[in-house]
C-alpha cells in the first residue's frame, strides 16, 4: 500500500554566493520567473552545482514520488534566483597551439529549493580532516626546483613559509609539490570537494552544435601526507553514486635530498627549438662510477633529457666525462610544454625525481675496461639449435653444425674490427681476421653466453657445457 509520509524538511539557511547541488535523481526544473507556470528554461541535472543569489519568500510545497519505494513525500521549500554554468570545449584547428579551448557559460533562471543540498558530506569527510585549499601552496612551473634563499623577493607572498625555513635542514628547496598549513610541512590528511559543470563539445569544422560529453559530477578527494608530502592512502569518492576507489602512494621520504654522483659521457647530442620548448636529443650514452667502472644503464638520464636540464643545452659538454651530483626531490616533471594538465592535485606526478645539483668536467678519467676472454673460453651449444655449437680457445674461435666445422682466429676489442660501430668503453667486441664477421657480446658468465650478430641483428644465445 501507498504511503503518504509528511516530510518537513529543513531548507538550510541560505548563504548567498554559498554553492549547493541539485538533489533530485530526476533533474530540476529552471524557470524565467518563480512560478510554476513560467517559462521553462531547462533542466539542471542531478549534482548539478548552483549558486543562490537571492531568496523571493514566494513558498511552494510539491508532493515528492519515490517509485523505488513507493512513497510519497511531501516537500515544502521556496522559490529562490540561482545562477549556474557549463563548460565547452571547441575543437582546435592543426597547429592552433595558442588559444584556450575552454570556455565556462554562466546562466540565471529560479529554481525550487526543496531540491538543493548543501555540499557537506559528513558521512565521508571527518571533522579532523583540513580542508586542501586552506593550506599553503608556493606555485612553481612544473618541473622547477628553487633553492631557498631568505632574501629571494619570490617568497615574499608566504612570510611564514620563511620564517619555517630559517630554522629547518630539510627541504633545501622548494617545488609546488610540497603542502603547507601554517607555514609548516603539513602531516596529516586533507580533503578536498570538486563540483564539474556540464561538460559540452564544439567542432568548428564541420559546425556542429554543441554535444553534451559529460558530468555534471562530484568529486571528493581524500589523502595523507606527512612532511608536506602525498604519501599515504588516497581515496576519490563519487557522493551521487556512493562510489568509492582507494589507492596507495608510497615515497620515501628519507631518500629526499641524499645526494649521490655519476659520470656521463655522450658524443652525440641535438637541440630543435618548438614554439613552445626545446626538444633534446642524446645518443651514445655512457655512464660511469667514479672509480670508471661502465654502469649498463641509468635511468634517471632519461629524466634529465625530458626535464630539459640546463647542461644538456651546453654544447662544450659533447664528448666529455661529466661528474654529475644529483638528489631525489618531490617533484612533478615538466612534461610537454611544461603546461599543468587540468587535473587534481591529488592526481598529479608528484613523485621522487633525481635533480641535477652540480655538473663538472673531469679532465683525466679513467675507464677501467673490461675484458671477455677469460670467460668466453670454453665450448658452448645454442638454446636455439642443439645442433649448433661454438668454442672459444685462446687463439681461435671454432663453430660446428652436424659435420660442418668452421675455424677462424679473432680478436676481442672495443669496436668491430671490419669499421661500421662505434667505439665502446669496453672490449665486447669478436673480430673474425679472415671473415670480417662481428659479434657483439650483450653478456657472459660463467653458464650463458649471450651475443648480437652486427649488421644482422640477430641474438644468438648458447649455454656452457665445457
Amino acid at each position: 500500500m501507498k504511503k503518504l509520509i509528511l516530510f518537513l524538511l529543513f531548507v538550510p539557511l541560505v548563504s548567498f554566493g554559498q554553492e549547493y547541488y541539485v538533489s533530485a535523481r530526476g533533474g530540476l526544473n529552471v524557470r524565467e520567473a518563480p512560478d510554476a507556470k513560467a517559462k521553462k528554461i531547462e533542466t539542471l541535472l542531478y549534482g548539478q552545482k548552483v549558486t543562490v543569489e537571492s531568496e523571493t519568500g514566494i513558498k511552494l510545497t510539491i508532493n515528492d514520488f519515490d517509485q523505488k519505494s513507493g512513497d510519497t513525500k511531501i516537500i515544502e521549500g521556496e522559490w529562490v534566483k540561482i545562477e549556474y554554468a557549463k563548460t565547452f570545449y571547441t575543437i582546435l584547428g592543426d597547429g592552433d597551439i595558442y588559444s584556450d579551448p575552454y570556455e565556462i557559460k554562466k546562466y540565471e533562471g529560479y529554481i525550487f529549493n526543496g531540491f538543493l543540498k548543501e555540499v557537506s558530506f559528513p558521512q565521508y569527510i571527518d571533522e579532523n580532516y583540513i580542508d586542501f585549499n586552506s593550506m599553503d601552496n608556493i606555485y612553481l612551473p612544473k618541473g622547477t626546483v628553487v633553492y631557498f634563499n631568505e632574501d629571494d623577493k619570490a617568497y615574499e607572498s608566504n612570510p611564514s613559509i620563511i620564517e619555517y625555513f630559517k630554522n629547518v635542514e630539510k627541504p633545501k628547496s622548494l617545488t609546488s609539490c610540497y603542502k603547507y598549513k601554517s607555514g609548516i610541512l603539513f602531516s596529516g590528511i586533507a580533503y578536498d570537494i570538486i563540483l564539474s559543470d556540464p561538460f559540452y563539445e564544439i567542432n568548428p569544422i564541420n559546425y556542429s552544435s554543441k554535444k553534451y560529453k559529460s558530468g555534471p559530477k562530484i568529486d571528493i578527494y581524500i589523502a595523507e601526507f606527512k612532511n608536506g608530502v602525498l604519501t599515504g592512502k588516497q581515496k576519490k569518492i563519487d557522493p551521487l553514486e556512493e562510489i568509492e576507489t582507494e589507492k596507495i602512494k608510497t615515497i620515501e621520504l628519507d631518500q629526499i635530498g641524499v645526494e649521490k654522483e655519476i659520470v656521463v659521457k655522450y658524443s652525440d647530442l641535438t637541440i630543435e627549438f618548438g614554439d613552445l620548448q626545446e626538444y633534446v636529443y642524446v645518443n651514445d650514452v655512457a655512464f660511469f662510477d667514479l672509480d670508471g667502472n661502465r654502469i649498463p644503464d641509468f635511468p634517471p638520464f632519461n629524466f634529465w633529457v625530458n626535464n630539459r636540464e640546463s647542461f644538456l643545452f651546453d654544447m662544450n659538454n659533447k664528448n666529455k666525462f661529466l661528474k654529475i651530483k644529483y638528489f631525489p626531490e618531490y617533484i612533478e616533471p615538466r612534461g610537454e610544454y611544461g603546461i599543468q594538465d587540468k587535473i587534481h592535485f591529488f592526481d598529479s606526478d608528484c613523485n621522487l625525481y633525481d635533480i641535477v645539483k652540480e655538473v663538472e668536467v673531469i679532465e683525466d678519467f679513467n675507464v677501467k675496461v673490461k675484458s671477455y676472454k677469460n670467460l668466453l673460453i670454453g665450448k658452448w651449444q645454442s638454446t636455439d639449435d642443439e645442433n649448433n655449437f661454438v668454442e672459444f680457445t685462446k687463439d681461435a674461435r671454432i663453430e660446428t653444425y652436424g659435420d660442418y666445422e668452421d675455424t677462424e682466429r679473432y680478436s676481442i676489442s672495443n669496436s668491430c674490427k671490419n669499421g661500421g660501430e662505434i667505439e665502446s668503453n669496453e672490449d665486447n667486441y669478436i673480430s673474425g681476421w679472415m671473415s670480417e664477421l662481428c659479434w657483439y657480446i650483450i653478456s657472459v658468465d660463467d653458464k650463458n653466453l649471450s651475443l648480437s650478430f652486427v649488421g644482422r641483428g640477430n641474438t644468438l644465445n648458447y649455454k656452457r657445457i665445457k
